[in-house]
């Protein structure tokens, strides 16, 4: 199963994909911007199953990428 993982933080996706490479059964997706992470979603359209978000993005800091 897919999962989109949006996060402009190193730290913090760095954390994420160490605890979702543990689970065989998802393939995270990562993007660090909205551009970023329209780009994947374009790429992968229907075949993403959930997404994680960062709210405050430094291209979407009004929490748009939830749209």
């Amino acid at each position: 199963m897919k999962i989109l993982v949006v996060e402009d933080s190193e730290t913090i996706m760095n954390i994420l994909k160490n605890e979702l490479n543990k689970h065989p059964d998802i393939e995270p997706l990562f993007a660090k911007s909205y551009k970023e992470s329209m780009k994947v979603l374009r790429e992968n359209q229907g075949k993403i199953l959930a997404a994680l978000l960062d709210l405050n993005l430094p291209d979407a800091p009004n929490g748009e990428i939830v749209a």
